[in-house]
């Protein structure tokens, strides 16, 4: 698999992940004398291998398959694509993978000069969040909780995160 780093994220993400998970073991096998000289030197160049050969195009391969799937979503659900994209996108932020979709965004844009409705989906879900938030600051007789609402809807609908809505009104 050919892979393409320019505008993309995901390589760098799953690198950092796995260099978190491998360098404690590879330290604890690293003899203590040639730790602090030689020891930066052979992880960055382990990471740095592993990261061409197998984290590169892993991250292709998987960033293709999502791509793909959501040009097959608006190819085939057309004006729906957004919404359904939007209703499961809560799905991302929930997980902590709402970054991930805004770097197929940028990719998509650099490589193709434009992206399938990814950010459009996000900005549905922001307004809607905030819109619930903003119905749950109206209707709410609790001071503290109408006044979290209105901070949260604010925050999805002007600054774009999600997050304070989702887990500070949505899920409570």
């Amino acid at each position: 698999v050919k892979a393409t780093y320019s505008y993309s994220i995901l390589p760098v993400i799953l690198l950092i992940w796995l260099t978190s998970k491998t360098e404690p073991l590879l330290k604890k096998t690293f003899p203590k004398s040639l730790t602090d000289n030689l020891y930066p030197m052979v992880v960055l160049l382990s990471m740095s291998t592993l990261g061409i050969l197998l984290v590169g195009p892993a991250a292709t391969l998987i960033s293709n398959g999502i791509v793909n799937g959501l040009v097959w979503l608006t190819e085939h659900a057309g004006f729906l694509a957004w919404p359904l994209l939007a209703g499961t996108s809560i799905c991302f932020i929930m997980t902590g993978t709402g970054l991930l979709m805004d770097a197929l965004a940028i990719t998509q844009l650099g490589s193709f000069g434009i992206e399938n409705g990814i950010m459009a989906a996000f900005c549905l879900l922001n307004m809607a969040l905030a819109a619930g938030d903003f119905a749950l600051a109206l209707r709410r007789k609790n001071t503290e909780l109408a006044s979290r609402a209105w901070s949260c809807g604010i925050t999805a609908l002007l600054v774009r995160v999600a997050e304070p809505s989702v887990f500070g009104i949505c899920l409570k």
